[in-house]
């Protein structure tokens, strides 16, 4: 074990407020986040995301596509030459929230774990489904509507890409 690194990830735990062990925990979650990510057809942004049960059952999820519609999930808006999202994508959180309700689990006073912050779409599902905490690594491009969220009551911590990367080097 590296004990410089150690030293990062006890510093980060006291900024963030948190036990160094469930900053740990966070990262490892992260983790599985990014592999998550790689099954998305996104081509702009692939999203990985995990809802942690309040009785820690994980249940991942990433961007993509409604049931039976296609796994296209962007096109090329002729205006602008920039890809835009579908309206039949779905977030990944949101898939989280659908496998629970499939599956007749509660996230109510959950933690939800995303590669990136969460989008304006899913801020209020956040809030309707009663995640106490959301836990991200790199923020998406719209964050203004996170002080809602803060404002709610909502917990959130970014934890840097670069610890996340190094947390596999030290301890993979």
């Amino acid at each position: 074990m590296n004990l410089e690194f150690e030293s990062k990830l006890e510093q980060l735990a006291n900024q963030m407020e948190v036990e160094l062990s469930q900053l740990k925990e966070d990262i490892v979650y992260l983790r599985m986040c990014f592999n998550f990510a790689v099954l998305s057809k996104a081509q702009r942004l692939k999203v990985g995301e995990i809802i942690l049960t309040q009785q820690r059952i994980p249940i991942p999820g990433r961007n993509g596509t409604a049931p039976k519609t296609s796994n296209e999930c962007e096109f090329i808006d002729e205006n602008t030459g920039n890809l835009v999202s579908h309206s039949h994508v779905i977030c990944g959180l949101q898939n989280c929230v659908y496998k629970a309700a499939r599956e007749g689990l509660s996230v109510v006073n959950g933690t939800g774990y995303s590669t990136h912050s969460p989008c304006v779409r899913c801020g209020p599902v956040i809030l309707s489904v009663g995640l106490k905490r959301f836990v991200y690594c790199q923020e998406y491009r719209i964050i203004n509507h996170l002080e809602v969220l803060r404002e709610q009551g909502v917990i959130l911590h970014q934890i840097p890409l670069n610890i996340v990367n190094e947390f596999g080097d030290h301890y993979g």
